[in-house]
């Protein structure tokens, strides 16, 4: 699909840019996750809690990282701003708020309740599967 560079693409591929670079930049927890070893039981416990929560925002930071560089893939090739699952605009409001994203709230929404109902080991709900088809 050819497209040209608009302005609008430009100021969004600084913007994509400019979130890449905070969020590797802040990829330092992973110091947190050292293995340290403590004779307190209850300094055990709160060096685990810490290692924890390193790995955890460390998970939400590399997949943060995919996210943006998607996008950014996306914008190379002229599908940014179209909706994953109902293949509409997204609203330029919601890529202001999150340059990213990949549906449309309406969608996002569905996913989410979707994702979340599986998390807790359930099917999703016949009404969220209706909404998302």
């Amino acid at each position: 699909m050819s497209h040209s560079i608009s302005q609008n693409d430009e100021r969004r591929r600084q913007q994509l840019t400019r979130a890449l670079t905070e969020v590797a930049e802040s990829l330092h927890v992973r110091d947190g996750l050292v293995i340290e070893n403590a004779a307190d039981y209850l300094d055990q416990v709160r060096l685990l809690a810490e290692r924890d929560l390193a790995s955890q925002t460390l998970t939400r930071q590399f997949e943060q990282l995919q996210q943006i560089t998607s996008a950014i893939e996306r914008l190379d090739s002229g599908e940014y701003g179209v909706c994953e699952s109902c293949e509409e605009k997204i609203p330029a409001r919601r890529l202001d708020a999150l340059p990213w994203a990949v549906r449309c709230v309406r969608c996002q929404e569905l996913f989410d309740q979707s994702h979340g109902a599986w998390l807790d080991g359930e099917k999703p709900s016949a009404r969220v599967l209706d909404h998302a088809a």
